[in-house]
């Protein structure tokens, strides 16, 4: 079995829940996995990358993904290309006697999902945060650092042809979390219940004093009280925090998808049938807007006491 890993990568360093995939690339074929990781890749739509994945991923079984926004289109669109069985936000990966079976929460997580894959060759995006880094890349890792232990497959650089669809010509630059909301172990997410953009300072507050980051909803993003790259669900991105704070947020199936597999969840929502609370770890029913600065001022205030 040959597999092959696409690493997202930014700034000449691998995008942190892309090193997960070696753990399970290792499981899958142990010592004959293939790296494609190139900085000139974020810059492309990723119609532009799928071109070049299917024509490299030819040669390989399988070609694995993380299930970011982007790591799960780039899948979809090259297993098209390659007529290939997919399937995204893969917890699990089994190499069983009757074949390859992927493992995957549907219906907001309520249920595991078990598919034999019977063709040729899969495209898989896992999950973040379903298997671990290996020990011997923690922290920032350079793509260099990669390319040392493993072997990288060779690309073309340009990818424009024919067939290409979408291509990015402009991009505006925002300004970066100091922790990547994927790799965050604790994020505080607020929805449309936090009633405007102003009122999001109170997530920002509660995150910098639990030395988390903020997360929004499809809704919040839509209304421009969030940039997209705080949004976290179905058309957004997947987190897997220690805790994981729903403020205001009614808990739609399509922002369940996105952080439902989180270590503990607490949930502030003014509605007692709010559909949050049935994954909540810990549910409290009031106005978030009013519950946020004291929870804020209790934390700064034990952390000072030691």
């Amino acid at each position: 079995m040959r597999v092959l890993l696409y690493m997202e990568t930014k700034g000449g360093s691998v995008v942190g829940s892309s090193l997960e995939l070696l753990t399970i690339g290792e499981q899958l074929a142990p010592g004959n996995i293939t790296v494609l990781a190139k900085d000139a890749f974020a810059d492309m739509a990723e119609d532009e990358v799928s071109k070049i994945l299917s024509d490299v991923a030819a040669e390989y079984d399988i070609l694995l993904l993380s299930a970011t926004a982007r790591g799960k289109t780039v899948a979809a669109l090259t297993a098209g290309r390659c007529d290939a069985a997919c399937a995204n936000n893969v917890t699990e990966i089994a190499n069983t006697d009757e074949g390859l079976v992927a493992i995957r929460p549907v219906y907001a997580g309520k249920i595991m999902e078990k598919s034999k894959i019977n063709a040729n060759q899969a495209v898989l995006s896992i999950m973040p945060g379903a298997y671990e880094r290996p020990e011997a890349f923690s922290g920032t890792v350079a793509v260099d650092a990669i390319r040392a232990k493993y072997p990288m497959a060779d690309v073309a650089g340009n990818a424009e042809s024919d067939e290409t669809v979408a291509k990015i010509l402009d991009a505006v630059s925002t300004v970066a979390e100091t922790i990547a909301i994927e790799d965050a172990k604790i994020v505080v997410a607020g929805g449309r219940g936090m009633g405007n953009a102003e009122n999001f300072a109170l997530c920002q507050d509660l995150a910098d004093a639990l030395g988390g980051v903020v997360g929004a909803t499809l809704p919040v993003v839509d209304n421009g009280w969030m940039e997209k790259n705080h949004q976290i669900g179905q058309s957004g991105k997947t987190v897997q925090p220690d805790l994981y704070f729903a403020c205001g947020i009614s808990g739609a199936p399509q922002h369940q998808v996105g952080m439902s597999q989180s270590g503990y969840i607490v949930a502030i929502n003014m509605n007692p049938n709010a559909p949050i609370f049935d994954i909540a770890n810990l549910g409290i029913i009031g106005d978030v807007r009013k519950l946020l600065p004291r929870l804020t001022e209790e934390i700064r205030k034990r952390k000072s006491e030691g």
